[in-house]
């Protein structure tokens, strides 16, 4: 992919939409003021309401007895109620205007000489607020009637009033002014955040889709010699730039809305008035607001890709106008689903897509922030990022979409015996999206029902074995070639051994470097039927499958694929990045990352997967030796030294320059994609 036409194209695409400065008014200057005109109007409401609702007469209709109580007087000091006598019947009163009844069903007097019971019953309508207001106060009046009459029966009895209540329950909200902020909040900005995202990159996919086939101006791209890659890179670009500034423009107008009505609640107490909360503070630390913009922004990612993808199927705004109403309710259905009650981000909800940002996002405004499951969050959320990015990329490879023809996704799967596959960059990318996913949902199961002997090795073998072995059989792909079935010069190997003999070392000080706290104890916890099992066992579950299967998938599969299109460190950049990925761990995300770095640079420089292999193999066999047989504080990489590691990082030193002077073997490269105008544990 040609990174100046990527940037052309959403050059392009962007002078076209700057030209509509309406939609850039609301896209971009309207959140500036959406959020406190929200809050003001609702602070407004709020109050005319109650007051209304304070000032509205309610008519209370009463019974004989009742009349002849004290009950009756209790209800005239309220001023808010009318009170007359007549038939208190269900019927009548569901036909009358704010009304509600009382009725007394014996008599008042006698049924207190007698210590017996009052038969009260209230009649209202349960779906009107002024009546369920209005029940209210008259609950709160009988509450405290009861509350003396009860007192002077204990006490004509001589008993203490603590006699009828052998349990006295108090309750105290522990939560802070600002998490009950957040908590009411929570309930609907996301949903709000979401419908903009999705506003924001909806009309931009419409006009850069079925808007330019409707102005004919979409041919010229597919004459020109362009990738289909770089013309969707281009657009998609561009629907999530904009996307993107809509939805940040929200996330500044809401922290500079919290901090305005900080600032008026802390000048209201100073200058003496009374402040009955916090005002419109939250307890989001600064963590918490760098998560909610990464999960905006994946979002953002996901969005545009369907968007973008769904709306290229049409061939007329018009059509791609009846597209909007179903991709926003798909869109609506997650935002319903978290305002449930009970629904909160756990390990079974983090792998829903849009609803785990969704509940992510309002924990995070009620200052919950648990950093790993935020971190599954966000794999999930790049997986889907991707997947939705390669989707609008597939629609848009086949020529139906210029000539206004349905696409027909069955004969586009369809092989094409003339043609040859080609296994490149984007399909490397959305093969580890596949896996990843298909790992997380079933590998996970599979781990929890079969026990971590039997589900590590089941699920490496099945997963990560099966699917690279479906992509070379499906791409018809050379297997040495691909896999890099090469063999090493013995400077190589030397060299391999001598890196994996004390890289352990500065990839435990840096972990040690992360607060990890309970999590370090439970990774140890997870594994210890493994430590405990039979040393052979333990070793071939630890060391052996890792380094057959994640160097198969990772250094085989994935890095021949991007090494089809790209250059030496991309390369081994983003293999590396996403072997950190997959191991789904935010404390042993980078000391993962840096292994793989180590590991791309290995296989680049010796074209021999044997030696990812034998370094990955030597890695996790130190390591499972020292947490079978070293100390606690060793097992859990608390106790690496400093003074370890500036030998250690001696010694990788000298084995990087060794393999440095390896002259990388020469191969096949496949030159991209045809143009569519003609054609830690690591």
């Amino acid at each position: 992919m040609r990174t100046s036409i990527v940037k052309s194209i959403f050059l392009k695409e962007i002078k076209e939409i700057i030209r509509d400065k309406n939609q850039l008014f609301f896209l971009i200057m309207m959140p500036f003021f959406l959020y406190p005109f929200l809050l003001l109007v609702m602070g407004q409401v709020m109050s005319v309401q109650k007051n209304k609702m304070d000032s509205t007469t309610v008519e209370v209709v009463i019974n004989e007895n009742l009349k002849n109580s004290p009950i009756y007087d209790w209800l005239k000091e309220e001023k808010q109620f009318n009170i007359s006598l007549g038939d208190v019947d269900a019927e009548n009163l569901n036909n009358a205007e704010n009304t509600l009844g009382l009725s007394l069903n014996n008599n008042y007097q006698h049924t207190l000489q007698k210590n017996g019971s009052i038969d009260l019953q209230i009649f209202y309508d349960g779906t009107e607020d002024l009546m369920v207001r209005s029940h209210n106060k008259i609950q709160k009046i009988i509450e405290k009637q009861n509350e003396e009459l009860l007192n002077q029966r204990l006490i004509k009895a001589a008993l203490n009033p603590d006699f009828v209540q052998p349990i006295e329950l108090e309750e105290i909200n522990i939560a802070s002014a600002e998490k009950q902020t957040g908590n009411m909040i929570s309930k609907f900005i996301p949903g709000i955040l979401l419908l903009l995202i999705f506003t924001g990159t909806i009309y931009v996919a419409l006009d850069i889709s079925a808007g330019e086939k409707e102005r004919k101006t979409l041919q010229s791209l597919y004459i020109a010699p362009v990738k289909v890659s770089e013309i969707i890179g281009g657009k998609f670009l561009a629907v999530f730039g904009v996307g993107l500034i809509s939805g940040l423009a929200n996330m500044l107008s809401l922290a500079g809305t919290v901090l305005w009505q900080k600032s008026m609640a802390t000048s209201a107490a100073a200058a003496g008035a009374e402040v009955t909360s916090a005002g419109f503070s939250l307890a989001v630390s600064p963590v918490g607001w760098l998560w909610i913009i990464l999960l905006v922004i994946l979002t953002t990612c996901i969005i545009s890709g369907i968007n973008l993808a769904v709306l290229l199927q049409a061939n007329t705004y018009k059509e791609a106008q009846g597209y909007v109403t179903p991709l926003m309710i798909g869109l609506m259905l997650p935002s319903f689903l978290y305002a449930m009650p009970g629904m909160e981000l756990n390990t079974s909800t983090v792998f829903i897509p849009i609803l785990n940002v969704l509940l992510a996002i309002s924990a995070i405004l009620k200052g919950i922030v648990e950093p790993q499951l935020l971190f599954l969050v966000t794999i999930v959320s790049i997986i889907f990022s991707l997947l939705a990015l390669q989707f609008a990329s597939f629609a848009f490879s086949n020529e139906s979409i210029i000539t206004g023809q349905r696409v027909n996704y069955r004969k586009l799967l369809q092989s094409n015996p003339h043609s040859k596959r080609i296994f490149g960059a984007s399909e490397a990318i959305v093969f580890f999206a596949v896996v990843l996913l298909v790992f997380m949902v079933f590998g996970s199961q599979m781990q929890m029902k079969l026990g971590i002997l039997w589900g590590i090795p089941s699920s490496f073998i099945l997963i990560l074995g099966g699917l690279s072995l479906a992509v070379i059989l499906f791409y018809k792909l050379d297997v040495k070639q691909a896999l890099h079935l090469n063999m090493p010069s013995l400077k190589a190997t030397l060299a391999t051994i001598l890196l994996a003999a004390v890289t352990w070392v500065p990839v435990g000080y840096i972990y040690s470097l992360f607060d990890a706290g309970d999590h370090s104890e439970y990774f140890l916890e997870m594994l210890q039927p493994l430590i405990n099992a039979n040393f052979f066992i333990g070793l071939t579950i630890i060391a052996v499958f890792p380094a057959i299967f994640e160097e198969l998938v990772f250094r085989g599969v994935m890095f021949r694929g991007l090494k089809n299109e790209w250059g030496k460190w991309p390369v081994i950049l983003v293999t590396a990045f996403t072997f950190g990925l997959m191991h789904m761990d935010l404390y042993r995300m980078l000391p993962t990352t840096l292994i793989g770095v180590l590991l791309g640079y290995i296989l680049w420089q010796s074209g021999s997967i044997y030696l990812t292999a034998l370094f990955h193999f030597l890695h996790n066999g130190l390591s499972f030796v020292i947490m079978r047989f070293g100390s606690e504080e060793m097992a859990s990489a608390e106790s690496v030294p400093l003074t370890w590691v500036i030998p250690a990082l001696a010694v990788m030193g000298l084995g990087i320059f060794i393999l440095s002077k390896e002259i990388p073997p020469s191969e096949t490269r496949i030159e991209g994609e045809p143009n569519i105008g003609g054609a830690e544990l690591a």
